[in-house]
């Protein structure tokens, strides 16, 4: 997505027609596809492509921007059929990749999606999407009174501890005591230090 043109027009090889994009956790990376009908004579196709791992939302829709989610069609045994499509057609989809918060940071998704000729079955082409889960670093620090049931902070990332703050008396004989938690709230293992 955002490119200012399309590739792979004429290209048959997968190495040629690879995308690769990196977001972050529920963020979706937007592939915009433009495929074409290069046969001589018309011809039925179909667009079949894959329906993503565990912790992947994968969606295909029919345009570039906005259109019908036909994600069931493409992910189908089947795949998506297009009738007595003429040479020359132009056929847009948009895919949308989404990793999941249980996916680890730098984990990645692979899709293959392919258009083929219902005429002829050794004429095909597909290209790869690989979309990649950034990795994210985040400590977390939660914090209570002794006396206190719950903690505050739990997910309240700052540097001035707005949010997260508790206060309490002490003096000689009863000094005032905290419960302090550290998490990794990222998506990576991560060597975290308490100052």
């Amino acid at each position: 997505a955002g490119e200012a043109s399309f590739d792979g027009e004429l290209l048959f090889g997968i190495r040629e027609q690879t995308r690769r994009q990196t977001v972050r956790t529920d963020q979706a990376a937007v592939y915009q596809l433009r495929l074409k009908y290069s046969g001589n004579v018309a011809s039925h196709v179909r667009i079949h492509a894959g329906t993503g791992g565990d912790g992947w939302k994968v969606r295909y829709f029919d345009s570039i921007e906005g259109g019908n989610d036909v994600t069931p069609q493409v992910t189908g045994v089947a795949g998506l059929r297009l009738a007595n499509v003429q040479p020359g057609t132009v056929v847009d989809l948009r895919v949308e990749v989404t990793p999941g918060g249980q996916l680890r940071g730098g984990a990645s998704q692979d899709l293959r999606i392919e258009l083929a000729s219902e005429n002829d079955g050794s004429q095909r082409d597909k290209l790869l999407t690989v979309t990649t889960n950034a990795p994210r670093f985040q400590p977390d620090l939660v914090v209570r009174r002794e006396e206190e049931a719950r903690s505050v902070g739990e997910d309240i990332y700052n540097a001035s501890a707005a949010g997260q703050t508790r206060r309490g008396e002490a003096d000689s004989a009863s000094p005032a005591i905290y419960l302090v938690e550290l998490e990794n709230d990222g998506n990576m293992e991560d060597s975290l230090r308490l100052r």
